[in-house]
């Protein structure tokens, strides 16, 4: 502690001394050419109340103080083109005292201390070098019950040689976390070493070509750490290599072919293995043609589960004019897996047309296809692996096959590395065959987010089907696309040449209608929907606003949704509510004034939340000394049980 300290006064010092120096001479054994940072303290009382079946169930008052000290320094030694340095250092200590009614009052301190550096040298030579380090402490005492130290180490080098032929760039870094609880002697040790090289660069002017390696080794001397809930295996090496290329054939590019390759290894905890082609040909034809044409590979295997897909998608569209385009496909799509082989074919037509009339324009568009499903399996029990969901808080959203396994489902972020917490993040609702997955407002899961889902289901047995799909719009702009209105229409069908048990098609006919307004500071509107289906059918309607003014020291913004949903099949409602809204008033110059508040209600079958957050903060400025004091409430109640908290703060702060 006092090593850190000393280095951040020894940064200070140096910096005043520096500045004080005549800039005349370019050549210095070392000379500082930027400095800035900040200086904060905060402090937070906060009230905390959970009651479950209407009796005080949980009670606690936190106290908060915590500061912070970031400087940040730039400078060159001998030159500025021959080596430059970047110097930061942090130092945050955190006090938190908590009082709870019918168990032991709390204490915590928590403090957290580190320098990053970085230097480029020979930045404006071919061959230029690049290094960092950093290094970070953390320590957090718990009262009597852990008294944890965490160091973390971190440096590698870089090198990258800029030329007109292939340009090519290598880094290699390494990172060493240590966690040792000072009470029990429980240890921790977590080591990562990484490789890079990655070049590109062009024959001529017709082509580019891109290629990268990683290589990772990662290392855990525990299954467990202290402070992460994700677990290491004890060895993990992956080995990723990328290749890109692009080749025209003539001057305006009216014919190109790319093709993308990317091989990815895992190995040690679990082995996993993923090859992945793209390949692409695009041809710009007389009489306004264009031709496409894809064919994607792909061959993965996790443990004993093995999948190989291949598939080939074409196309030939036309444009005439601007108004009309047009275009015929085909695709052909195949997985072998080591339990079925899946086989599909399609062909279909889309038309889109665009008229400008008085005072707007029509959109009209128009889309068919039919589609032919074989599957050869055995009803099996059929593990699923990484299926990607995008959460809208305005659609339905189902897992892509029936018969699942609620249990076995886990549902991740896009890397991976966050697992996310049913009832906290997320709820499962069983809807017939299939199940919804629905996030929960509040949680860690963001409105249109993508995630990614793994569970086990049941597979129906060898089964195929001819699937018909239409699809129709109309768009009607008007007054400058103040006014829009529009109707959507679909319908699904299917004709059936040999099924099997627990098999569930998708028989749809969908209907939407709604009209959107855009009248300068206002917008709104309302939109219903008829969905007719075998698996999920339900009728909505939709009523949106939203509402910003900005006048003078004033600025105000709403937007407020309000949905209902029918569920048709069960003769259930669900009804979500979703209001937010920012104030700012600005009562003087350099005093500001901010509100944030947002609440959300949704009850239904499943489901009962109602959600309230605000925010109320006051700043200043005086001589650059930045003052806010703040009050914050949320609220989460649902059917058994409601969380309510209060917080006020004051904060401090000094940028220079």
């Amino acid at each position: 502690m006092k090593t850190f300290k000393s280095i951040l006064v020894i940064m200070l010092l140096s910096c005043l001394q520096s500045f004080s120096q005549s800039s005349a001479n370019q050549f210095r054994v070392w000379r500082l050419i930027g400095f800035n940072g900040e200086v904060k303290v905060r402090g937070t009382y906060r009230d905390f109340e959970l009651y479950r079946n209407n009796s005080s169930l949980t009670s606690q008052q936190d106290y908060y103080f915590n500061g912070l000290l970031h400087l940040n320094t730039k400078s060159y030694i001998l030159h500025s083109n021959f080596m430059l340095l970047s110097l930061s250092g942090t130092f945050n200590p955190v006090t938190r005292k908590d009082k709870y009614i019918g168990i032991p009052d709390y204490s915590e301190n928590y403090r957290t201390q580190g320098f990053d550096a970085t230097a480029l040298m020979l930045s404006k030579k071919q061959v230029n070098i690049t290094g960092n380090a950093t290094v970070s402490n953390t320590i957090q005492n718990v009262e009597s019950l852990t008294h944890v130290e965490t160091n973390n180490k971190q440096y590698g080098v870089g090198l990258t040689y800029r030329n007109n032929v292939f340009p090519i760039s290598l880094a290699l870094s390494k990172q060493n976390i240590d966690q040792l609880d000072l009470n029990t002697g429980k240890k921790f040790n977590f080591q990562q070493k990484l490789f890079q090289a990655s070049g590109s660069g062009s024959i001529s002017k017709y082509d580019s070509h891109y290629i990268s390696y990683l290589h990772t080794n990662n290392n855990g001397s525990d299954n467990v750490s202290i402070f992460n809930s994700q677990p290491f295996g004890t060895v993990n090496n992956v080995d990723q290599i990328e290749l890109n290329d692009e080749i025209v054939f003539d001057s305006l590019k009216r014919y190109s072919f790319s093709s993308s390759i990317m091989q990815t290894i895992e190995r040690g905890s679990v082995y996993y293995s993923r090859l992945y082609a793209r390949e692409n040909l695009m041809l710009r034809l007389p009489k306004q043609l264009t031709f496409n044409a894809n064919y994607n590979l792909g061959a993965s295997e996790l443990d004993s589960n093995r999948v190989s897909y291949q598939g080939i998608q074409t196309s030939l569209s036309h444009k005439l004019y601007e108004s009309l385009v047009s275009k015929i496909f085909y695709e052909h799509n195949e997985t072998r897996q080591t339990s079925y082989d899946d086989d599909r074919n399609k062909y279909g037509m889309e038309v889109n047309y665009t008229k400008k009339i008085p005072t707007g324009k029509l959109s009209l568009g128009y889309s068919y296809f039919r589609e032919y499903q074989k599957v050869k399996s055995p009803p099996t029990l059929f593990r699923v692996f990484r299926e990607s969901k995008l959460l809208d808080d305005f659609q339905i959203t189902t897992l892509n096959n029936s018969n699942v396994d609620l249990s076995t489902v886990v549902v991740r972020d896009v890397t991976g590395a966050i697992i996310y917490h049913i009832t906290l993040d997320y709820l499962l609702i069983q809807t017939g065959s299939y199940v919804e997955i629905v996030r929960v407002p509040g949680g860690m899961i963001a409105n249109n987010t993508t995630v990614y889902i793994d569970y086990d289901c049941t597979r129906p047995g060898t089964y195929g089907y001819f699937m018909d799909n239409y699809t129709f719009n109309a768009d009607l702009l008007l007054f400058g696309s103040k006014l829009n209105l529009y109707y959507r229409t679909g319908s699904q069908n299917y004709t059936i040449q040999q099924t099997a048990d627990n098999l569930a098609l998708n028989y749809f006919n969908r209907y939407n209608l709604g009209v959107r307004l855009d009248f300068y500071f206002v917008k709104g509107g309302v939109e219903y929907e008829y969905y007719y289906s075998t698996i999920l059918p339900h009728k909505s309607v939709i009523y949106f606003i939203e509402f910003q003014q900005t006048y003078k020291k004033f600025s105000f913004n709403l937007n407020a949704n309000m949905q209902t949903i029918r569920m048709t099949s069960e003769q259930t409602n669900r009804q979500d509510i979703d209001i937010s809204t920012k104030l700012a008033y600005y009562i003087f110059k350099r005093t500001k004034l901010d509100l944030d508040y947002m609440y959300r209600n949704i009850q239904g079958r499943g489901i009962n939340l109602e959600l309230t957050t605000a925010r109320l903060e006051l700043t200043t400025e005086l001589h650059r000394l930045l003052l806010s004091l703040g009050a914050e409430f949320y609220q989460n109640k649902e059917s058994d049980s409601r969380l309510r908290f209060k917080g006020v703060y004051v904060q401090l702060t000094r940028n220079f």
